[in-house]
């Protein structure tokens, strides 16, 4: 079996728009339709809380992602569920081409 092999950002090839948008079914897939409107509503959530405190979501700062998971575990949230919404919010991080704030 052929053995994965990482590969740095800057050793992919430059991709289209287009090209990276035709993926987004095949991207998609691999989550159910409700994980993927948690992650949208967590998204939306956190950029709101943002906005209200003049702090940018995207690009946001780790300080700023600390803080606002400090009210969902303050609340009682399940860890399940901050660490939904860090992944929500790295997902879209991603999606935009940055880097997550939380380096994941």
């Amino acid at each position: 079996m052929a053995e994965l092999v990482p590969v740095r950002e800057e050793q992919l090839p430059a991709c289209a728009p287009a090209e990276v948008d035709a993926n987004r079914p095949y991207r998609d897939a691999h989550q159910a339709e409700s994980t993927r409107a948690k992650y949208a509503a967590d998204r939306r959530f956190f950029s709101a809380w943002c906005r209200e405190r003049s702090h940018s979501s995207l690009p946001a700062h780790p300080g700023t992602v600390a803080i606002y998971l400090t009210a969902p575990a303050d609340q009682g949230c399940a860890p399940s569920t901050v660490g939904r919404v860090l992944a929500a919010i790295g997902r879209h991080h991603r999606f935009a081409d940055l880097v997550a704030p939380h380096g994941g």
